[in-house]
């Protein structure tokens, strides 16, 4: 029985909580429930940490590194103990660094030292920088004086702050005879550090396929609403979802994930492991409670 305004009626007890989806009557639309669906993406996860396949098994562990839960951070330092590929390490490593477990920031800083591979030193640099780490600034400055890499690390330079990026960047994006692709992703760079006018550019290439899903993520950096159409089109999109739910998290931090869901809840049927992996990872990004850690700092 319900209780009314000054009602001594007694209350009846609370229903249980509803599946993921549940239909209310005929005709009307399911209800999706946030908990429901986080609890069934990482039920999936640690399903596929089974798999044969360590492509497989290694994303099942980085969807469920993204919780920080003690169980999960020990299974990324298993991963990462038994990663032979470099380039997959840096990932593995990032995502520990994220739950600021120290094993996470030394393999980052460790692959930041290779004298062999250039490759394997931006890519854990640009991890570094992801997690709010300086470690990689220094080589990262150092690509700057490479006209094959200036334009990747000032990039990730700007978004910390780096003055000799900015005034690269702006360099790039105001010069009439670089790349034009080169001038927008200068200008796309620059409006996730709110410049106004790069902020129009990037508005101005949510039209442009290309450069859709990297406009979206910089305005949604600077605050700009106008991308929020672009990256929740993005999360139907198996290798644009995780990206999407990152950046929506960073737009409107705390905001109401239920309208985001339903193409995420389909994807978790997916015969194809990566729609599913993608999907699980988004769902864990967009459901996070509020105490969890940052997904990405902003």
């Amino acid at each position: 029985l319900a209780r009314g305004r000054g009602s001594t009626t007694a209350v009846a007890p609370p229903p249980p909580p509803p599946p993921a989806v549940a239909a209310i009557d005929a005709g009307v639309p399911a209800v999706i429930d946030p908990r429901a669906v986080r609890a069934r993406a990482l039920t999936i996860a640690r399903g596929l940490l089974a798999s044969p396949s360590p492509r497989v098994q290694r994303g099942a562990a980085l969807v469920l590194g993204r919780t920080c839960a003690a169980d999960a951070v020990e299974g990324l330092a298993t991963a990462l103990a038994d990663e032979v590929s470099a380039i997959a390490r840096i990932e593995i490593a990032e995502s520990l660094a994220r739950c600021g477990d120290p094993r996470g920031k030394a393999a980052l800083t460790a692959a930041v030292a290779d004298p062999d591979r250039r490759d394997v030193r931006a890519d854990a640099a640009r991890a570094l920088a992801r997690v709010g780490d300086p470690g990689g600034d220094g080589f990262l400055r150092q690509l700057l004086g490479l006209a094959s890499h200036r334009l990747g690390a000032a990039e990730v330079l700007v978004t910390r702050g780096d003055a000799g990026a900015a005034k690269l960047l702006t360099a790039i994006a105001a010069d009439a005879k670089a790349d034009p692709a080169d001038r927008t992703r200068a200008q796309i760079a620059l409006a996730a550090t709110g410049v106004p006018d790069a902020v129009v550019a990037a508005r101005a290439a949510l039209e442009d396929p290309l450069f859709r899903p990297a406009a979206a993520q910089a305005l949604a950096h600077a605050h700009d609403d106008g991308a929020r159409p672009a990256l929740i089109a993005m999360l139907a999109v198996a290798a644009l979802r995780v990206d999407a739910a990152l950046a929506l998290e960073v737009l409107a931090p705390g905001l109401d994930p239920v309208p985001l869901l339903p193409p995420l809840v389909a994807a978790l049927d997916s015969p194809r492991d990566t729609d599913q992996l993608t999907a699980c990872e988004a769902i864990v990004v967009l459901t996070a409670p509020a105490s969890a850690p940052p997904a990405e700092v902003p």
